[in-house]
């Protein structure tokens, strides 16, 4: 008996035990089945998640400014061809041009017989003869100068009828500019006057560019006069190209009034240098166009404007000028072209002299180092030389001439340097 009330008191603990479970976690009720028009409507879309915070956006950086497109690069100076369009020569240094044409890097050379030497002329015959064995560098020039004596119309005639000559020299209309201790004679002749109308047929008839020698400042009272006459021809031969050399002494307003108003008007940048030092703006009529070793602005400007109507020479005249101051100026001339845009510097240093002239095309002139002599051991000093000239190089340089004729012996002076200035210049 204490056994079975053992074990129904323990089943009887048993279903406590297990309702008491029931109770405490009731089954989930059954989840209804949806109706046929649950079933085919869309299903709810989800609530989209809330979106985060955002954060401001920075502000964009600034655009880099544009940079400048630099220039195009220059070319090296040996592959600009360079035209001098017009120069004088003389016996006693005519065998130096070619030489000192390489030392340059000078191309071509327009090239008249001049008449400032002590021992004659370079006879037309003799010009051509020359040219001829250096074709395409050398082009004969018709002289216009004569010597007292010679008859300027036969001159002329016997040049224009000779085969190998390729252009004309200037045409002195004005030319009366002192120069220290050289005798310059006066020469007025104005552009209907025979010489000057018998020169400008043979131009005419040859097309070659008629080149005008007027000396506008050292004219003075005349100048308006030559400059009314000057217009008249450029307005007769409207086809045909007069080139003023020198510039014509004119400055910068004068040059662009001139190329704005007649399309057949050029100028020849010869003596146009820095004056010396020892000039100043009353005794020194040409026309300058730097501003010390650099292309004065307004100039550089007008040639970049009118590239078309500049051209390079340097007229050597006297025969103590082709030497070391040819070389100086040429190199004066080559780093002023390095100045302009590369097109403008072809135009300006060849191009339109082929052009005009009616030249083959220039080619490019490596310059070359000149043979240094070496010195005479004798010391000895030679007796001294009197006249002597000297000008300002602006590199730290000077220029010195003097007669060489006169010398005992020319190639042994030495030249010294004092700081202390010179008192007694006998």
């Amino acid at each position: 008996m204490h056994k079975s009330m053992l074990i129904l008191v323990t089943l009887l603990v048993s279903i406590s035990l297990c309702f008491s479970a029931c109770q405490s976690e009731p089954a989930p009720a059954p989840s209804p089945e949806p109706t046929p028009q649950e079933m085919l409507a869309p299903a709810p879309e989800p609530e989209p998640a809330p979106e985060p915070a955002s954060e401001p956006e920075p502000e964009p950086a600034p655009e880099p400014e544009p940079k400048p497109e630099p220039e195009p690069p220059q070319e090296p100076e040996a592959s600009i061809p360079i035209i001098d369009a017009h120069s004088q020569v003389c016996p006693e240094n005519i065998d130096k041009v070619i030489e000192l044409m390489d030392q340059a890097g000078v191309a071509c050379t327009i090239l008249s017989s001049g008449m400032t030497s002590t021992i004659g002329i370079v006879t037309p015959e003799e010009l051509v003869s020359f040219a001829s064995n250096y074709p395409g560098r050398i082009i004969p020039a018709v002289r216009t100068k004569v010597k007292e004596g010679e008859d300027y119309y036969k001159i002329l005639e016997e040049q224009v009828n000779m085969d190998g000559f390729g252009a004309m020299a200037e045409v002195l209309m004005y030319h009366g500019t002192e120069i220290p201790g050289r005798p310059i004679p006066l020469i007025v002749a104005h552009p209907d006057d025979e010489s000057v109308q018998t020169a400008l047929k043979y131009a005419l008839d040859k097309e070659w560019p008629f080149i005008v020698h007027i000396e506008f400042v050292t004219a003075g009272s005349q100048r308006d006069v030559f400059m009314t006459e000057l217009k008249a021809l450029l307005v007769q031969y409207p086809e045909h190209p007069f080139v003023i050399i020198h510039m014509g002494q004119l400055d910068h307003a004068a040059v662009q009034q001139l190329i704005e108003a007649h399309d057949n008007i050029y100028f020849i940048t010869s003596t146009s240098l820095p004056p010396p030092p020892s000039a100043n703006d009353v005794d020194w009529p040409w026309t300058n166009m730097f501003d010390r070793r650099n292309l004065s602005a307004d100039w550089k400007q007008l040639i970049i404007d009118h590239p078309d109507r500049f051209i390079l020479g340097f007229d050597m005249v006297f025969p103590e000028q082709w030497g070391q101051f040819y070389l100086d100026v040429v190199a004066f001339w080559q780093e002023a072209i390095k100045e302009l845009p590369v097109e403008v510097a072809h135009a300006f240093a060849h191009g339109n002299a082929e052009r005009l002239w009616h030249l083959q095309p220039s080619q490019p002139i490596t310059p070359t180092l000149p043979v240094e002599v070496p010195p005479s051991p004798d010391t000895t000093p030679p007796s001294a030389i009197t006249g002597l000239v000297a000008a300002d190089a602006y590199d730290g340089r000077v220029n010195l001439w003097w007669d060489k004729c006169t010398a005992a012996d020319f190639a042994r002076y030495n030249i010294y340097v004092s700081e202390a200035e010179i008192a007694d210049t006998s």
